[in-house]
């Protein structure tokens, strides 16, 4: 005779043994999803966000050839002064139409060795803030020329994360009444990182002095060329207190410049395969990711830059 009650425990204790094997089946695959899905997403690399802050003065030509170069990539949001001189047509240019262009402006001559200058820059750098938290902020003009592809260009920074790149060196000013001290003097094209750049706006202030300095000739400068003179000082004298290195930012700011005299100032020459040797050129690779100034029109500026990106080579 069957034992009614034994049979019942058995069937009862098999279904419940089921049912926890189910729960734990379920509960295994769904925990193999997440983690697999938690891997790949910490296996991915951190987008790092650039402004391309550009000051163009040299005309529709120019500003069409250095936005080709970053091709409509998303990691590069651009921002545009086109200098008041410079006749371009911006409703009908289908170049700045692009989706990575986020802001455009036409408007007075801010011409070199003038206050105009610091300010168009100044505004660049705000507006590109306001809009994105960006990892670096570049400012170019539209005589710049990549000499990397803009992967290695982006790697570049990807490696050197934190660190801003910019000339910097030691000059004397004269104040009004002989009095005289050390500022700091440097190319106004720079690649600063987002920690800088933040540092600068929040000095807004030491901005407006020096300005007004400069405009009331109590700081008058040698070089003629505020540019030149007011965001180093910031950076370098009044916020890194002399100690830029601690803020991780390089005397070096990647760009390649031949100087050259004109009407008793310095002023950049333009480059091309007639006026570089074969040691410049290999310190150039080595060194800069950028050249400047390239005539786009110039066949022997173009070949240089292909000597520069290895797409020929004639040594």
């Amino acid at each position: 005779m069957f034992n009614l009650k034994r049979i019942y425990l058995i069937f009862h204790k098999i279904k419940i043994k089921n049912i926890v094997i189910t729960i734990l089946t379920i509960y295994l695959f769904y925990f193999s999803l997440y983690d697999g899905n938690r891997n790949r997403n910490s296996n991915k690399k951190k987008v790092m966000k650039h402004a391309i802050l550009l000051l163009s003065s040299y005309g529709i030509n120019y500003m069409n050839n250095f936005l080709a170069q970053f091709n409509n990539d998303r990691r590069f949001d651009i921002y545009i002064h086109i200098d008041g001189q410079s006749k371009i047509d911006v409703q009908n240019n289908k170049t700045i139409t692009k989706s990575n262009i986020k802001y455009i402006k036409h408007s007075f001559k801010s011409k070199r060795f003038s206050i105009k200058m610091v300010d168009t820059m100044f505004e660049l750098l705000i507006r590109a803030n306001k809009t994105d938290n960006y990892d670096y902020f570049h400012f170019f003009s539209d005589s710049c020329y990549l000499i990397k592809t803009l992967n290695e260009f982006y790697e570049f920074f990807m490696q050197n994360s934190n660190k801003s790149y910019m000339n910097y060196n030691l000059e004397k000013y004269f104040l009004y009444k002989n009095h005289s001290y050390i500022l700091y003097k440097g190319s106004q094209w720079m690649s600063l990182h987002n920690n800088i750049v933040q540092l600068l706006i929040n000095n807004i202030n030491l901005f407006l002095k020096y300005k007004e300095e400069i405009k009331n000739k109590t700081i008058i400068i040698k070089s003629g060329a505020p540019d030149e003179l007011i965001i180093q000082n910031i950076i370098v004298h009044n916020i890194c207190k002399r100690n830029p290195r601690n803020y991780n930012i390089i005397n070096n700011n990647l760009r390649f410049i031949r100087w050259k005299t004109c009407k008793k100032v310095h002023c950049p020459n333009f480059l091309d395969i007639d006026n570089i040797s074969e040691e410049e050129i290999k310190n150039i690779r080595k060194n800069y990711l950028v050249i400047r100034k390239i005539n786009y029109k110039n066949d022997k500026a173009i070949d240089l830059i292909n000597i520069l990106k290895g797409n020929i080579n004639i040594y």
